[in-house]
């Protein structure tokens, strides 16, 4: 298909992907799957017309879902909402990574599975599995923030 159809069954097949049968906070990733393949990456980042980095692609998706602010760190993100485990992660909860007890990196949780983030290694907003080995390793936990 070419043209703008192309693109809307394109949007649509990615949105069908990422999000969950119901409950949780689908606007967070409705918000953040409507920037995949859309966002380049760009550390300190935190507008989508000049890029994003891990932290400024969920307060991007937060602020357009429920108007509210997040801190532009994922080590600060990592301080909101309460802990959630692993397996109970739900579609909007933010999940973190890092190294040596830092949290370096974050992204939210599909509900499905995947996670949407910002990274330099996959060039932009991606989604990604959890059970990729590379973030696998370096997962830390997950944390709910609730509306």
């Amino acid at each position: 298909m070419g043209g703008k159809g192309g693109w809307l069954v394109c949007l649509s097949l990615t949105l069908l992907a990422v999000m969950p049968a119901a409950g949780a906070d689908r606007a967070v990733v409705a918000a953040a799957a409507g920037l995949i393949g859309k966002a380049a990456y760009r550390l300190g980042g935190e507008e989508l017309r000049t890029g994003l980095d891990c932290s400024g692609l969920t307060r991007l998706a937060y602020l357009r879902a429920h108007h509210r602010e997040l801190p532009h760190h994922a080590a600060d993100q990592y301080k909101l909402g309460r802990p959630v485990d692993r397996k109970a992660l739900q579609a909007g909860d933010l999940v973190f990574f890092g190294r040596g007890g830092e949290v370096t990196h974050v992204g939210i949780a599909t509900g499905t599975g995947r996670f949407i983030h910002s990274a330099s290694r996959e060039g932009g907003v991606a989604l990604t599995p959890l059970s990729d080995p590379f973030y696998e390793a370096l997962y830390m936990g997950a944390r709910r923030l609730g509306n």
